[in-house]
């Protein structure tokens, strides 16, 4: 779905309306699941990106969570970053140097 296609402004005002209808603590599962349904259309490899990242970092967020002491935290903190900086700025080299062949698109 294109960004500029009236069908995607048609979605984007259902889903902004539906996310103040929804209780507090349900709108970031809400958020999430629009994201990976909006990935979804676009690519598989984009949804599986976007599915790895999350979890990963919510995995070390639990972590930092329970951790002891502040350098650990720290520590984790900057994992993550990390982490996150080099999934949206550096994708892995099989997916750089082929990506139409694994169903990557190019911008119109």
């Amino acid at each position: 779905m294109s960004f500029i296609s009236p069908l995607f402004y048609v979605g984007l005002a259902a889903a902004g309306i539906a996310f103040y209808w929804i209780p507090g603590r349900l709108r970031a599962i809400y958020l999430l699941a629009l994201s990976y349904a909006f990935y979804a259309l676009s690519s598989w490899v984009y949804l599986l990106l976007l599915i790895t990242a999350s979890a990963t970092t919510y995995a070390i967020g639990l972590r930092i969570v329970s951790g002891k002491s502040d350098e650990g935290r720290s520590r984790l903190m900057l994992l993550g970053v990390a982490f996150i900086v080099a999934v949206i700025f550096r994708p892995p080299r099989p997916l750089a140097s082929s990506p139409s062949r694994l169903g990557w698109r190019a911008l119109p």
